[in-house]
């Protein structure tokens, strides 16, 4: 009865604060959720082909929708309200975040972090967790459904692994059958689920620093090293937590290589492709959760971004999604395109990890210039964070700095390096600036400089500037003139620009 109990608590924590209803019964068949200890699965259901590893190992495992079986290893000793142990509550609620489409989450803190940090006297959700569950099933001041439960689909799923199918954006009423037959024995704190070191492997894999054919010991040493010295991390060829808290940021899902096999070199852009034509049409898909009018006001002044310092560059808008060059859309998991353009061949991991992604203009020219958002991600026009405590929490993507950054590689335009470049892999909030390093690589590729004419009035800024300099000695100053010289000036003042910073003291 207690581990009944302990279950509907769990169950519960998800409930108050989405539009989930949960309900317990007795008929395996006409269950959502499936609760067992060990591997034999509830009446009629098959051996799980995922093996405990006894106690001080892994603790328990879920299936995501719509299987939705949730197993707990009997090898362990699960407690509640007291520090030994482990906590079932806590444990529960993790799996039953699986079982309803969540993924790990990258927030120390929040449920589905995906090791288990010890007891909490009061346990919450995070907030973390919150935006997760809302973002499938909406909040809780919605209308509750009448309960029908669903009956599991008749082929379920044979690996834990996300299905589209299961992560609708509406309430929904779950059954959940409790077959309780368990075995307690000693155990200690371990990890939930997925080694870290698997999932850095992974990571590298997925953005083309460790060739999949070639995993040895040197190879992955390589691959990190490659890693961090990409993102100016201490180069140690060693997984870390530097390294890792890098790796679980929310970023584009284009990898970081350039087109000549090599990393992108450092402090320089990476160009990988064009187009041989500089007047283009582009195409919208709405998403979510804007107003469609707000969305198109975005998309237009991102493109804008790129032609205000690429003059030959023109963007217009088109309803007509087969006379398109670039094509923006919004999809989820296994998702497609614009109208009739298929399934992408990339699929999305939920929110929180992947954002967005572009195809370059390389290769098989259908793919060209379709950059695609994840709509599992909460997009506003500039992105927000909210603060708990030590926490700083991403509330929502800026869709106007990811379109920029998609943009950019749909032009043409690799991953940089440089930190303050709107190219750099790592989701940003706000407002984009477009850096030199950006401004180089895109008239690299289509602006000749014949084609830049300087701004009337901009080398009275510059001698402004300068003057400010030679008075303040302030080298803030110095991005001002960095800008001016990059979008309106000439190359000779740039040489005079180098000069000049030769004069500021390294702190």
């Amino acid at each position: 009865d207690q581990q009944r109990q302990i279950f509907g608590e769990a169950l519960q924590f998800w409930a108050d604060v989405s539009g989930l209803t949960f309900r317990e019964i007795n008929i395996a068949s006409a269950s959502d959720i499936k609760i067992r200890y060990g591997h034999e699965g509830t009446d009629a259901e098959s051996t799980c082909p995922y093996p405990f590893d006894g106690s001080a190992g892994t603790l328990a495992h879920a299936y995501f929708p719509q299987d939705g079986r949730a197993h707990f290893d009997e090898d362990e000793t699960f407690t509640h309200g007291t520090p030994d142990g482990i906590n079932l509550l806590w444990v529960a609620v993790h799996e039953f975040g699986h079982a309803l489409g969540l993924q790990h989450s990258s927030t120390y803190g929040a449920i589905m972090y995906p090791y288990y940090t010890g007891y909490v006297p009061d346990m919450k959700l995070h907030f973390d967790d919150v935006a997760g569950i809302q973002s499938l099933y909406g909040d809780n001041t919605e209308t509750h459904p009448e309960i029908h439960p669903e009956i599991p689909t008749s082929e379920p799923q044979t690996t834990p692994t996300t299905s589209d199918s299961g992560c609708c954006k509406h309430p929904r009423m779950f059954a959940y059958l409790a077959l309780l037959s368990v075995m307690l024995i000693n155990s200690a704190n371990c990890e939930v689920e997925m080694e870290e070191e698997e999932f850095a492997l992974e990571y590298l894999k997925k953005y083309e620093y460790l060739p999949s054919s070639n995993t040895s010991s040197q190879t992955k040493a390589l691959a990190i090293e490659s890693f961090q010295r990409f993102f100016n991390l201490s180069v140690t060829g060693e997984i870390n937590n530097e390294t890792m808290r890098v790796m679980k940021q929310p970023r584009c899902g284009d990898s970081d290589v350039s087109n000549d096999g090599l990393r992108v070199r450092i402090r320089r852009f990476s160009t990988r492709g064009k187009w041989h034509k500089t007047i283009f049409k582009y195409f919208l898909s709405y998403g979510n959760d804007l107003p469609k009018r707000d969305q198109a006001r975005i998309i237009q002044r991102a493109f804008k971004h790129w032609s205000d310092v690429c003059p030959t560059l023109n963007f217009t808008r088109t309803n007509d999604s087969s006379n398109a060059d670039i094509k923006l859309s919004f999809g989820t998991y296994r998702h497609g395109g614009i109208p009739n353009e298929g399934s992408c061949r990339i699929s999305f991991d939920g929110p929180g990890r992947v954002i967005a992604h572009a195809y370059l203009p390389l290769g098989n020219q259908a793919d060209w210039g379709k950059i695609h958002f994840d709509d599992s991600e909460v997009f506003s026009e500039v992105g927000s964070v909210y603060r708990w405590g030590s926490f700083v929490i991403r509330g929502s993507q800026s869709l106007i700095y990811t379109a920029v950054h998609e943009i950019g590689h749909s032009l043409g335009l690799g991953h940089s390096n440089v930190r303050g470049s709107v190219m750099y892999p790592l989701a940003k909030i706000g407002r984009p600036v477009l850096h030199s390093d950006d401004i180089k690589g895109i008239r690299f590729l289509y602006c000749p400089t014949g084609a830049i004419t300087p701004v009337v009035g901009s080398q009275t800024y510059f001698q402004f500037f300068l003057l400010m300099y030679n008075v303040q000695r302030n080298p803030t100053v110095l991005q001002y003139l960095s800008y001016l010289i990059c979008v309106h000036l000439s190359p000779m003042h740039e040489k005079l620009l180098t000069k000049i910073k030769r004069d500021i003291p390294v702190s």
